[in-house]
């Protein structure tokens, strides 16, 4: 994990990247400026990119990445929690509407941490330590055969 990650700026352009080593942030060809910046500073997506984080399943599917690693679950489960309630019938069929309380079987945050969970864990929770799949990949069934993204609320 990464400490720390500079930031530079382009003062023609005014471009900017942040990476744990300094890169240019254009193609400007004039002196940028540079400043460090501790990691609890620099946006999730930006650590996600850099790999700076131990990633924890916390779904109960193995994520197959591109490049051939394997997440598998952790052997826990964050869930939302519903309540249901019967509002109706419609031919005989009983009618419900559901919302949901909040998330269940969630860890702490826990700093150098991405918690993978579903799409709708991650909205309940509204955190910045947790991660979902994103574009899937599919064989030629349709079947999901792995994960080419994840994604975080913002």
């Amino acid at each position: 994990m990464y400490e720390n990650y500079t930031k530079t700026s382009c003062p023609r352009c005014r471009a900017t990247e942040i990476s744990p080593d300094p890169y240019p942030p254009c193609q400007c060809l004039v002196p940028f400026k540079t400043e460090t910046i501790h990691r609890s500073e620099v946006p999730t997506w930006i650590r996600v990119l850099y790999r700076d984080f131990d990633l924890v399943n916390l779904t109960p599917h193995a994520i197959n990445l591109p490049d051939g690693v394997i997440i598998p679950p952790s052997g826990k489960i964050a869930r939302v929690e519903m309540v249901t309630e019967d509002v109706d019938t419609v031919n005989g069929i009983p009618l419900t509407v559901s919302w949901a309380v909040g998330p269940v079987n969630l860890p702490e945050p826990c700093e150098g941490t991405l918690f993978i969970v579903s799409r709708m864990v991650a909205a309940a929770a509204e955190r910045e330590d947790l991660v979902f799949p994103g574009e899937l990949e599919r064989d030629e069934n349709g079947r999901v055969i792995g994960c080419k993204t994840f994604e975080v609320i913002e």
